[in-house]
């Protein structure tokens, strides 16, 4: 269906190694050696290898297309699961079949005729995309396909619950140029420019609040530094395609930031915003 073929070879020797783990039967017929699925039960396959709940029940829970994971663990025998998550996203089980059409073409180089949703114009429209990655939102755990958008020769990202379809589609001889994915805080690329800037310096107590500093360098991510100014002063920089995604973590900040610059001027009027009506609520001048 997706023009995939696996070379035959390489299909034995899959054969070959899950009969030796008792996921296969194998049986001789003549020349040829016959494989059905295995007559033991998952609890008798599990006895044989312990470690493989382990695996199941880490691969439902981290992986893209857990899914699968989770339905073995419906028939799995009740038990104190080893992995625990804080926080678990489970909304991206839906689009699962998308996903599986999108990493096959990414490792197969292919381009894709994708039915993407708008939401704003209420309106279905039709992209030639090239693959490139997937990112998941660390805040809300949404997935998010960036692709390179043959159309309009830019790179683009599309939320993969708002895709409705995604086929893969016959080379193109003459290939685009793709740009690479430019640094960014969060799922957004904005046409490939990693070309607004965000300066803030954060006043930090070391004595009573060096745990703060360390979230700081923590979560300053891979765009962005942490350098010191002075006693109890630390300037966070960093260059990212739309600053308007680091807004909720820099207002987590709000009450130590003593200044900030932003080449974006609707967010820095936006943050400027906010903090006079934080200033206000607490009776204190802005």
């Amino acid at each position: 269906r997706t023009g995939f073929l696996m070379d035959i070879q390489t299909v034995r020797a899959k054969l070959r190694e899950y009969a030796l783990m008792g996921v296969f039967d194998s049986e001789k017929s003549g020349r040829s050696l016959l494989y059905r699925r295995s007559s033991l039960e998952m609890e008798q396959l599990c006895a044989t290898l312990p470690e493989l709940w382990d695996a199941v029940a880490f691969f439902s829970e981290v992986a893209p297309l857990g899914t699968i994971g989770s339905f073995i663990l419906d028939r799995a025998p009740q038990s104190e699961p080893l992995v625990q998550l804080k926080h678990h996203f489970i909304s991206g089980a839906l689009d699962d079949d998308i996903l599986m059409n999108v990493l096959l073409a990414m490792s197969q180089g292919d381009w894709l005729d994708v039915v993407n949703l708008s939401q704003r114009r209420k309106e279905r429209r039709s992209l030639c995309l090239k693959p490139l990655s997937v990112m998941i939102s660390v805040t809300n755990g949404r997935r998010h396909l960036i692709a390179y958008d043959k159309g309009r020769k830019r790179l683009t990202s599309l939320r993969l619950d708002y895709i409705e379809s995604a086929k893969p589609r016959e080379r193109d001889e003459q290939e685009a140029s793709i740009m690479p994915i430019p640094d960014s805080w969060g799922v957004s690329v904005s046409g490939g420019q990693a070309d607004e800037t965000f300066d803030m310096v954060v006043s930090i107590d070391m004595e009573h609040e060096a745990h703060v500093l360390q979230r700081l360098r923590r979560e300053c991510r891979h765009c962005g530094r942490v350098e010191q100014l002075g006693e109890g002063y630390y300037r966070f920089c960093a260059q990212v395609s739309n600053s308007a995604e680091m807004m909720s973590w820099v207002k987590s900040y709000i009450g130590r930031i003593v200044r900030f610059t932003c080449s974006n001027q609707e967010v820095s009027a936006l943050l400027e915003k906010d903090m006079r009506e934080m200033a206000a609520m607490y009776g204190e001048m802005p």
